[in-house]
C-alpha cells in the first residue's frame, strides 16, 4: 500500500535521523527526488556519472600534461651550460638574450656574447632589426654541430675566440664551442608534441573516446536531465514530479520505469520526463535490435545473441519527442492506459 502523499510545501518524512542523515549523503543534487523509485533511477545515473567524469578527468589530465611538457620544452627559459650541453645533439630548446649588436663574423652568422662565453648564432637577421629598436631581444634555439663542409665558418669562431681570449683556460671547451652554433629555429609545437610528448595525448584521446562511447552506452548523461525534466506544453520541476509520484493513487511500472499519475505520465529511463494526458498527440513503441555475448567457449556462430529493447516515444502537441522508457520490456497495460487516458493508440514501429 503506497504511503499518503504529503501536502505540496510539506517536507516529506524521510523516516528517522539516520535515514535523513543518509538520504543527504547519497543524493546528489541540490533537488533532491523524495520518491523511492525516482531517486533509485537518479542515484544509479549518478554513481557512473562519478566514475566517468573521474575517468574523463584523467584522460584530460594527460592530454593537458602532453601539452604542458610540450609547451615547458619550447618556452621554458634555459640558458646554455657551455661546459655540459656543448656536444649534445638533441632538440632541447635554450633561451639567448641579447642585449648590444653581435658581430657578423660569417654570412647570417652572427657571435653573441653570453657573459664570459661566446658562441655563433644564425637565424636571427629579424630579431636583430628589433634589438636595434628595443635594445633587447631574446631569442630560442637548439644547438647544431657544423658538418664538414663548413668546417670555414667554425675557423673563424675558433680565431674570433683566441683573438678575444675566449676559453683560454680551457682547450676541449674551445674547441667545441668553435664547432657549434645555435641554430635560432624552433620545431612547430605540433611536431614536438607528437615527437616528444605523444604518449599523454594517446593514452588521454584513448580515454576520451572511451569514456564517451561509456557515456553513450550506459546513458549516463540522463542524470542531467534528472535536473530539468523534459516536458511537453507544460514544463513540470522536480519538486512538482516528485510530488505527483508520492499520490497514493499514482502507479509505478517496474519493468518500462514509468510513473502513472493521476494527471502525468513520467518516464526515469532516459532521464526524467513528464507528459501531461491532454499533451499527447502521439505515441508508438520503437524497438532497438542489440547483441550480447551469449557463450564465451561456444562456436564463432554461437557466441552473440540477438535482443531488442523498446522506447516508449511520445510526441506532444507542441511537437515535443519525449522517451519515456527504454528497455527489453514493456508492461502491457501501458497501451490500454494510454489510450483511455490520451485518447490515442499506442502504434508498434516494424523490427528492422
Amino acid at each position: 500500500m503506497k504511503k499518503k502523499a504529503n501536502k505540496p510545501g510539506a517536507p516529506v518524512n524521510a523516516g528517522t535521523t539516520a535515514e535523513k542523515k543518509a538520504l543527504r549523503r547519497d543524493t546528489p543534487f541540490k533537488i533532491r527526488y523524495k520518491n523511492e523509485h525516482l531517486r533509485a533511477q537518479v542515484l544509479e545515473n549518478a554513481a557512473g556519472m562519478r566514475i566517468l567524469a573521474a575517468v574523463g578527468l584523467f584522460g584530460l589530465f594527460l592530454c593537458f600534461m602532453s601539452f604542458y611538457n610540450t609547451y615547458k620544452d619550447l618556452y621554458e627559459k634555459r640558458e646554455i651550460r657551455f661546459t655540459d650541453m656543448l656536444g649534445l645533439m638533441d632538440d632541447t630548446v635554450y633561451t639567448v638574450e641579447i642585449t648590444e649588436r653581435p658581430e657578423e663574423l660569417y654570412p647570417s652568422y652572427y657571435m653573441v656574447k653570453m657573459g664570459d662565453n661566446a658562441l655563433f648564432v644564425t637565424y636571427i637577421s629579424d630579431d636583430l632589426k628589433r634589438l636595434d629598436e628595443t635594445g633587447y631581444v631574446k631569442v630560442r634555439g637548439v644547438l647544431r654541430k657544423f658538418p664538414e663542409n663548413k668546417q670555414d665558418i667554425a675557423d673563424t669562431a675558433q680565431r674570433y675566440f683566441t683573438e678575444n681570449h675566449y676559453y683560454d683556460d680551457n682547450i676541449k671547451l674551445k674547441e667545441r664551442a668553435s664547432t657549434h652554433y645555435l641554430a635560432a629555429v624552433t620545431p612547430p609545437f605540433g611536431e614536438k608534441l607528437t615527437e616528444d610528448h605523444p604518449l599523454g595525448l594517446v593514452f588521454g584521446l584513448t580515454i576520451l573516446f572511451v569514456n564517451a562511447l561509456c557515456i553513450h552506452w550506459t546513458g549516463t548523461l540522463n542524470v542531467i536531465r534528472h535536473l530539468r525534466p523534459a516536458c511537453g506544453s507544460v514544463r513540470y520541476t522536480p519538486e512538482e514530479i516528485d510530488e505527483q509520484a508520492e499520490l497514493s493513487d499514482s502507479e509505478w511500472l517496474p519493468l518500462s520505469g514509468i510513473y502513472v499519475t493521476p494527471k502525468l505520465l513520467i518516464g526515469t529511463q532516459k532521464g526524467m520526463a513528464a507528459v501531461e494526458y491532454g499533451d499527447v498527440k502521439k505515441a508508438y513503441i520503437k524497438p532497438k535490435w542489440h547483441t550480447e555475448r551469449k557463450n564465451k567457449y561456444g562456436s564463432k556462430h554461437d557466441k552473440y545473441k540477438d535482443y531488442y529493447t523498446y522506447q516508449l516515444v511520445i510526441w506532444t502537441k507542441n511537437h515535443r519527442k519525449l522517451i519515456m522508457c527504454d528497455s527489453r520490456s514493456i508492461e502491457d497495460s501501458i497501451r490500454e492506459m494510454i489510450g483511455e487516458r490520451c485518447g490515442v493508440k499506442v502504434t508498434e514501429k516494424p523490427k528492422f
